[in-house]
């Protein structure tokens, strides 16, 4: 039996090895419990990144949502404005109607007055060719007649010097009120664009965009050349005047010339004459400057309705812009990918890359919040 013996000490020392073998070697059991512990770490904290994350969005979805609120809320603002500014525009047309028809009276009463006083100063030169020819053959004899006449044209004279020096007086004060129309104007306009300068950003002004200018009605030119033709015609206007005036002092002078070197004898139709100039004089000079302060509202109005429109073309860039974001922050949103199912590895890389492409569109938002709110 010595043959069942070896038999069995091969065996149990083939047992022993390979009992030796195995406590030597690392179990397959113990290596995957710790793999699934790491990987169950792995997917802690992958949770708790996802959490982060959804947290993240649902605070930017917030914040769209504000924002697509405001720009409603901007828009309906736009409509009232739009709404109110035809109303305003309808207005501001008739008024214009108005202001022309009183410029054309104007301008045929300025061009009566131009021709009345050519005519007047050709009377004035056929005056003094009288004086001339009568200072020639006047002679040095004196007759009680003469002696009334001379009493008659100093009468005369001293009448005619009181109402000299009273169309001097009223000349001077229209010229004051002129000058100080001017400081007025120029004062309300820096006030205007101080006023302008003080609004905030968001202040709309509820004037749309006019389809006539003051003067020259033209839907095509912008409200910055209605503003230099408004400066043009009150310039020319002032011109006007200005030569006017200059023309009745040089008439005043020559006649204080006259006076003082003579005196002539004037006829009670001539007085008349010279009444009626005073008169008609002083109704143009009213009607100039009721023109003049009707002109320098049209400015003030024009110079509103310019910057209105600005602020209108601002606020409108900004909501495009707005829209255009809301438009790609949704797009974004809708073309994240979907993970499949599939063994542990797989699914771990899903979820690296969904996270990295995460925090890409996270930066992305977080970059569009800071500029919608700066």
């Amino acid at each position: 039996m010595p043959e069942d013996n070896e038999k069995v000490e091969d065996f149990i020392s083939l047992w022993r090895k390979k009992m030796e073998d195995e406590i030597n070697t690392p179990s397959v059991i113990g290596e995957t419990l710790d793999k699934i512990k790491d990987v169950e770490d792995e997917n802690e904290q992958l949770r708790n990144k996802i959490r982060e994350n959804i947290e993240l969005i649902t605070k930017t979805e917030e914040i769209i949502k504000k924002t697509i609120e405001e720009n409603e809320n901007l828009k309906k603002q736009l409509e009232k404005a739009g709404m109110i500014g035809e109303k305003e525009v309808s207005d501001i047309q008739q008024e214009n109607i108005m202001l022309n028809n009183k410029i054309i009276n104007l301008e045929k009463n300025l061009t009566e007055k131009e021709i009345d006083l050519r005519t007047k100063n050709n009377e004035i030169n056929e005056l003094k060719m009288k004086l001339e020819t009568a200072s020639m053959t006047s002679k040095p004899t004196v007759s009680p007649s003469m002696g009334k006449g001379s009493e008659v044209t100093t009468s005369l004279i001293d009448n005619l010097q009181s109402e000299l020096s009273k169309k001097k007086t009223q000349i001077d004060d229209q010229e004051k009120k002129i000058n100080e129309l001017k400081e007025e104007n120029e004062a309300l306009n820096q006030q205007l664009v101080e006023k302008m300068k003080k609004l905030p950003i968001d202040y709309v002004v509820p004037v749309a965009e006019p389809k006539s200018s003051v003067i020259k009605p033209q839907s095509t030119k912008p409200s910055s050349e209605t503003l230099e033709i408004l400066c043009q015609d009150l310039q020319s206007d002032l011109n006007k005047y200005k030569r006017i005036v200059e023309k009745l002092n040089n008439e005043k002078s020559t006649l204080e010339q006259t006076i003082e070197s003579g005196g002539f004898q004037l006829e009670p139709n001539e007085l008349k004459d010279l009444k009626r100039e005073n008169e008609d004089l002083k109704n143009e000079l009213s009607q100039i400057l009721i023109t003049l302060q009707n002109k320098s509202q049209e400015a003030v109005q024009a110079n509103q309705i310019n910057e209105a429109e600005k602020k209108i073309n601002i606020l409108q860039e900004q909501l495009e812009k707005k829209e255009k974001l809301i438009v790609e922050l949704k797009t974004k949103q809708k073309s994240q990918p979907i993970v499949h199912e599939g063994p542990m590895s797989g699914l771990i890389d899903d979820l690296q890359n969904k996270i990295n492409k995460l925090k890409f569109t996270i930066e992305e938002k977080n970059k569009i919040i800071e500029e919608l709110k700066s």
